[in-house]
């Protein structure tokens, strides 16, 4: 049996999400795939791996995500903007040097 840990699994779910020819599999799934993203994690690179892979989601499922996106994004912002949050100074560095961020923003406000 191979093990595959839960880094590895979001990476591999952002690849298959970015892969074309599969785009068609994902919407009867697309709730499924939103509710095992690990966005709760205290784990900053897994945290960040799972925004890459909802930005990822977002790209393919385009209006069929909308209805999922306000709740994952006020508990993305709060967690973002918790003080306290280990998680959010790592994801602020990460944030800071990449795109993902124009991404969730760019479907934030067309859902607004």
């Amino acid at each position: 049996m191979i093990r595959v840990n839960r880094n590895e699994a979001t990476k591999l779910l952002t690849r298959f999400l970015h892969a074309g020819p599969l785009h068609n599999l994902v919407p009867p799934f697309l709730s499924s795939i939103i509710s095992v993203l690990p966005l709760r994690s205290q784990n900053s690179r897994l945290f960040i791996d799972a925004l890459e892979a909802l930005g990822e989601l977002a790209l393919v499922a385009r209006q069929l995500i909308d209805p999922e996106l306000p709740p994952l994004l006020l508990f993305i912002v709060e967690t973002l903007t918790d003080e306290s949050s280990l998680v959010k100074q790592e994801v602020s560095k990460y944030f800071s040097s990449c795109m993902y961020l124009h991404l969730v923003l760019t479907v934030a406000f067309r859902t607004l």
